[in-house]
């Protein structure tokens, strides 16, 4: 499934191999990838520098990373990279399959 940046299942991403499309808008996409460095899974936002702020998607990113609560996806990491030409924000977060993070007690 192409989308904005023509990503499909499979292709490569700096570090991160796509699984699956997850979500996107019109600043970028939102895919499931294998960190092939950690060997972890993770929803990766890849978004279109020229679409936002750099220095305000780290930021986020930064603030995201230090914060942990239950109703707050935990961001791993974030880069800037350069993909076909294009500078692309990379942030690595936590990824739920059902959209959000089930309690310990339900999940025993």
């Amino acid at each position: 499934m192409a989308g904005k940046f023509n990503l499909n299942k499979g292709d490569s991403v700096y570090k991160y191999t796509l699984l699956k499309n997850i979500g996107g808008d019109n600043f970028g996409e939102v895919w499931l990838a294998h960190d092939d460095a950690v060997y972890q899974n993770f929803a990766i936002k890849l978004l279109d520098a020229t679409k936002t702020s750099i220095i305000d998607e780290l930021h986020e990113a930064r603030i995201g990373h230090r914060m942990a609560h239950a109703n707050l996806v935990k961001v791993h990491g974030a880069e800037v990279i350069e993909y076909k030409g294009k500078d692309i924000v990379v942030l690595a977060m936590d990824y739920f399959s059902n959209g959000y993070r089930m309690q310990q007690s339900l999940c025993r």
